[in-house]
């Protein structure tokens, strides 16, 4: 009787592990909406970020809503692109744009424990902000 009582608890473990990590994956995601740091005006996007179109593989982010500023005209412009993972918290080899030079420049994140850190280099010379999510 005790043998199939744990027999029975290790097939309830390994089902609710089962369960669990498709949740920790979710969890450990930067898919969703991410609130930038101020602009240089002040104001501040609210970005999703959700696997490109045509390459599933590989996260985009649009923006989507631009809150106390007079830059309307970014919304829907794709701020992030390609990013790919690099492990269960980081992605790179991807692109970030630059509304005051009009271009793409290198980037990469990290997710963090309470935001996503997101950073732009030319060359070795990168800045980075600290993203804080929205939903």
């Amino acid at each position: 009787m005790r043998h199939m009582t744990f027999t029975g608890f290790l097939r309830a473990a390994i089902c609710v592990g089962a369960l669990a990590a498709p949740v920790a994956a979710v969890a450990g995601s930067a898919e969703g909406v991410w609130e930038t740091e101020p602009m240089g005006k002040g104001g501040y996007a609210h970005v999703r970020i959700a696997p490109c179109q045509g390459q599933s593989d590989r996260l985009c982010g649009r923006i989507e809503k631009i809150i106390s500023s007079q830059r309307t005209d970014l919304v829907g412009v794709e701020l992030l692109r390609g990013m790919a993972a690099e492990g269960s918290d980081r992605w790179g080899d991807g692109n970030i744009y630059s509304p005051d030079k009009g271009q793409y420049y290198d980037s990469h994140m990290i997710l963090t424990g309470d935001g996503l850190e997101v950073r732009g280099c030319v060359l070795a010379i990168c800045k980075s902000q600290k993203w804080a999510r929205v939903e």
